[in-house]
């Protein structure tokens, strides 16, 4: 599956698939980076700029928002099996 981490819908998608895959997530690794075009700061074009910060900073957000999401909809149904 190939996802863009910058794209909330692309990343709903990975989790949604990673966890029918898989099964419940107990820990998440945000491993995608870009590194992008290596320039001066004068030099860089400002759409470079956003398509770094995209993937290395709001991936690592949206990734992780949407997995807590799950775990912690799996620790709510874990504690009310076990309240009841």
């Amino acid at each position: 599956m190939v996802t863009d981490v910058a794209i909330a819908m692309d990343v709903e998608r990975m989790v949604a698939h990673a966890i029918e895959t898989f099964g419940r997530p107990d820990y998440a690794v945000n491993n995608a980076g870009i590194e992008g075009k290596l320039a001066g700061i004068t030099d860089l074009p400002e759409q470079e700029w956003d398509r770094v910060l995209d993937t290395n900073l709001k991936g690592t957000f949206l990734c992780l928002q949407s997995l807590l999401s799950k775990l912690t909809e799996n620790s709510a149904r874990q504690s009310r099996k076990y309240s009841a």
